[in-house]
């Protein structure tokens, strides 16, 4: 093929348009097409910018031809210097021709490089230009950009009466869509009619729709823009049915000629509805007026969140994600002289903008968050949150899934893994606390078959540079084998340790809840080994002992060391236990007391963290979710799936199952039921568990409530249990690393490990239990017990006021025939009852006479009475008795029940001396 100066085409005027047209409107499509109404429309709303245009029409007339009708200025139509054609022909059929090269027909304009109106000339089938100016009406024709008549004269308007009209029809040989879209176009029209305030645009549609039978199903119609409340106006119309959380934020300023308008709302959602304008014309996208606007908010907001104490001193800033979630905000600068990435437009280009756009919304948005500081906390708030989420949405990111057990190294490296790769070959028991890994500091020596006594430390070291190690163990039958040593390992940093020094003066440093196995060989937790212990020994035959030791292996002191030391522990594969150095025997914890080839152990520290309440970032920052995420292998959120799932069987180890919960049934009754039992009944009865409710307790508010049962387990148990007692009598049993709640120094309701609790704690307990709806306002427990009477299978012990007011009133009813034995009794101090003494004395009457009186059959009772040395009558025999001693000379010794009459109607009479000071019971 040659290559000659022959093969070189220049070409003229519109040609070039028609060939490339992409390059001028960014192609053939529908969005092309569209752009085409634009470039005229934007030519229109330039005349309005500098203040000449009030009214925009755009017609979309039925045979699919548009015109667009301003009352501006109108096209020039005097002849063109340089070319000695007139100016509208010009304007519409040379590229770059146009007043908006810095010739002073415009300060700000869309129109830059006086393209847009001639490249949509060169794409129209055909193009009508009607200029209204000089008090005449002025018309052109072109064809595919090349007129085909003279500007001519064709009819008068009044002076004063000016504007332009331009009607074309795209070309079907270039363009792919044909049709244009009333909904595309009118939302153009709205933003322009939002941008420039007090702008009038009438949109009209004359096309009609007709169905394949002819019928017309839509109708010519039209649509009118006018705002005054420009950009403001705009985010409330793209709020309308967004619930807000302030009124818009508005900014205006003029910078070195660039005039600045923006405005800015937050919304309770989640999505952004962000638009940037350079001189009216949408750019979407972006550009650094745009960036001006994010770096303001960004920076804004920060500076506001550590003023206010949201963002804490370390913490991470919000960045421009954090700050976008929610945000409805419309940017529009107009300079004179905007750059575009392309003639499309879509990206502003002018570096000096940033800056501007960033100082007006700074100052404008500082000033708005100290006059509204409530709003604006709202608004940080939200913004926390979306750093939150974005977070989370990181570490989903990262975490790395393991498919198989040899597949990967990003396991937990807690996790004590089986060899099965078969998942329904497989089992994992998910069991509370590190510890559960065991145990021991790395100095403690474990005494091998070799005859050496390597450290634990040693041994991993060994171990890793493929050394094998054989032990010492009890075997089922009790007799003393050799095992090897698997998995030696460091399992926890920082662990708690406590010390065991044996009688032979070793001393073993381990954590808490390691089991030591005694002589009988059971175990017991290291915390509960007490003095004198005896510890099962290991006993060895050494050529070299001149003597045997006299040692017992009984333990001598128990103490908790205050340093948190790396704990480290072995597995011993079939007998689960080993001989340390020190001569004792100790047990393997969970992970040993397994089958390595199918089962896995994951210990997890504790209450790991409640996932439904937690926000989403913080659940995946917990290294406890972490390592159950990545150990089950199903992933999470859209990950999910359970055909990752590395286990066919997952075990959660928990509670001792004969301890008491409180439960409520469907029907709203109460009962106290032991968790394993009561399990069990739900496992064999098929009963929904959620239909349940248990009593829970909320240590934030301190509440006590029941909550629905998601789901029950079920599962052995070889460990060690601690029964925690109180003074009052209650009682629990929990694992070593099952968590109670006790009070700690300030009151505060805690976690704490079962082995770790000590005597003078403070168990948290429920003071009272919720009531059920509907329940009764009052519960009489002592009446109800008493119903049962027979059929109650245990003795009942009841005190109180209520039990002895209950117990009076019985005793009452029993004696309502004999009123003197139930009658109150009185008090009488000693100098009163020597008064009464001194008194019957001075009347001459003996014991004799007055217990004859009173009807006191044993005169020692009366006796006693003066004495005030039992309690004293009943009320009836004391007024009788003050009667018989009374000095009033009315009454005779043997009236006595007149006397009785007497007193009760008035005591005063009585000649005692002074008051007489009693008190009735």
């Amino acid at each position: 093929m040659q290559y000659e100066a022959s093969d070189i085409q220049v070409l003229e005027g519109l040609e070039a348009v028609r060939r490339r047209p992409g390059m001028y409107i960014g192609g053939t499509d529908g969005k092309a097409l569209h752009h085409m109404v634009y470039e005229v429309t934007d030519n229109a709303v330039d005349e309005a910018m500098a203040g000449y245009c009030t009214h925009i029409e755009v017609v979309i007339h039925p045979d699919e031809s548009v015109s667009v009708i301003d009352n501006g200025r109108g096209i020039p139509v005097g002849i063109q210097p340089q070319t000695g054609q007139p100016a509208v022909t010009v304007v519409l059929t040379k590229l770059h021709a146009g007043s908006k090269f810095g010739g002073g027909g415009y300060k700000v304009s869309g129109g830059l490089h006086g393209v847009g109106v001639s490249a949509v000339n060169a794409l129209s089938d055909w193009l009508e230009v009607r200029v209204r100016r000089h008090g005449h009406i002025y018309r052109q024709r072109f064809e595919r950009g090349t007129p085909v008549s003279e500007l001519e004269i064709i009819g008068d308007v009044p002076e004063g009466d000016t504007g332009t009209i331009i009607t074309f029809l795209r070309d079907p040989t270039i363009f792919e869509v044909l049709e244009y879209r009333y909904e595309t176009l009118l939302q153009r029209f709205r933003e322009m009619a939002f941008l420039n305030r007090g702008l009038k645009i009438t949109f009209m549609d004359e096309r009609g729709a007709f169905d394949k039978q002819g019928l017309q199903v839509a109708y010519p119609h039209s649509t009118t823009f006018y705002f005054e409340g420009g950009v403001s106006s705009f985010v409330r119309y793209l709020n309308k049915n967004r619930a807000v959380l302030h009124e818009p934020i508005y900014a205006q300023r003029e910078v070195d000629g660039t005039q600045i308008e923006v405005a800015v709302q937050y919304t309770d959602g989640y999505n952004e509805s962000s638009y940037s304008f350079a001189n009216t014309i949408n750019t979407p996208d972006g550009g650094s007026h745009m960036t001006g606007l994010r770096s303001a908010l960004t920076r804004s907001l920060n500076d506001y969140a550590r003023k206010i104490g949201f963002i804490k001193e370390g913490d991470a800033s919000f960045t421009g994600e954090d700050t976008k979630e929610g945000l409805t905000a419309i940017v529009s600068v107009k300079l004179p002289d905007p750059q575009f990435e392309s003639q499309t437009k879509v990206k502003l280009l002018n570096a000096e903008v940033r800056g501007q756009v960033e100082s007006a919304v700074v100052e404008a948005l500082n000033a708005w968050m100290e006059q509204f500081p409530k709003e604006a906390k709202a608004i940080v708030e939200k913004c926390r949150t979306s750093a939150r989420a974005r977070e989370a949405a990181r570490q989903a990111r990262d975490l790395v899934f393991r498919k198989s057990a040899l597949e990967s190294m990003t396991l937990p490296g807690k996790l004590a893994d089986c060899s099965e790769r078969d998942p329904s070959k497989a089992e994992i028991y998910i069991v509370e606390g590190d510890s559960a890994g065991g145990c021991f500091s790395g100095e403690t020596q474990i005494a091998l078959a070799d005859g050496r006594a390597l450290s634990l430390k040693e041994i991993v070291a060994e171990h890793q540079a493929g050394l094998k190690h054989f032990c010492y163990t009890i075997r089922h039958d009790g007799k003393i084998g050799l095992e090897q040593i698997v998995n030696p390992r460091m399992t926890k940093a920082g662990a708690e340790v406590i010390r065991v020094t044996l009688d032979n003066g070793e001393t073993i440093v381990c954590t808490p809840d390691h089991p030591f196995m005694l002589r009988d060989g059971s175990y017991k937790p290291a915390a509960s080994l007490a003095n004198g212990d005896s510890l099962m020994p290991l006993y060895r035959k050494l050529s070299d002992m001149k003597e045997p030791a006299n040692y017992n292996h009984r333990v001598a002191v128990v103490e908790r060391l205050a340093e948190w030391i790396d704990v480290y522990d072995i597995e011993v594969p079939h007998s689960h236990n080993f001989a340390l150095a020190s001569g004792v025997f100790v047990h393997n914890s969970a992970k040993q007391g397994r089958d390595r080839r199918f089962q896995a152990i994951l210990p997890l520290r504790g209450k790991i963290l409640n996932v439904e309440k937690a926000r989403l970032e913080k659940s995946l920052a917990n290294r406890e979710i972490q390592a159950l995420i990545t150990a089950l292998g199903t992933g999470i959120g859209n990950d999910f799936s359970l055909d990752n799932l590395r286990y066919g069987r997952v075990v959660i180890m928990s509670v001792d199952g004969e301890e008491l919960t409180f439960v409520k049934d469907p029907a709203g009754r109460i009962c106290a039921e032991r968790v394993g039992p009561f399990i069990d009944w739900l496992w064999e009865t098929g009963a929904n568990p959620s239909a349940y409710q248990v009593i829970c307790f909320d240590a934030t508010s301190g509440q006590v409530r029941f909550k629905p049962i998601k789901a029950v387990l079920r599962h052995d148990h070889d460990g060690p249990l601690f029964e925690i007692k109180t003074t009052y009598g209650r009682s629990v049993r929990v694992t070593g690393e099952h968590s109670v709640f006790v009070a700690d120094a300030d009151g505060k309701p805690v976690l704490k490990r079962g082995d770790e609790v000590r005597p003078g704690d403070l168990l948290v307990a429920p003071g009272r239990l919720p009531l059920s709806q509907p329940a009764p306002a009052q519960l009489d427990l002592l009446q109800a017990f008493l119903a049962l009477d027979e059929a109650l299978d245990t003795d009942l012990v009841v005190r109180g006021i209520g039990v002895e007011a209950w117990y009076k009133a019985t005793v009452r009813a029993e004696y309502a025939d004999a009123p003197q034995m139930v009658e109150p009794r009185v008090t009488i101090p000693p100098d009163v009852g020597n008064l009464l003494k001194a008194q019957r004395q001075a009347l001459g009457l003996s014991q004799a006479d007055i217990c004859e009186a009173v009807g006191i059959r044993q005169p020692v009772t009366y006796y006693a009475w003066e004495k005030a040395a039992v309690v004293p009558p009943w009320t009836i025999s004391f007024v009788m008795w003050t009667c018989w001693v009374s000095t009033d000379k009315r009454f005779s010794p043997r009236s006595r029940w007149g006397t009785v009459a007497w007193i009760i109607s008035g005591t005063r009479s009585i000649g005692l001396r002074r008051p007489i000071a009693c008190a009735i019971t």
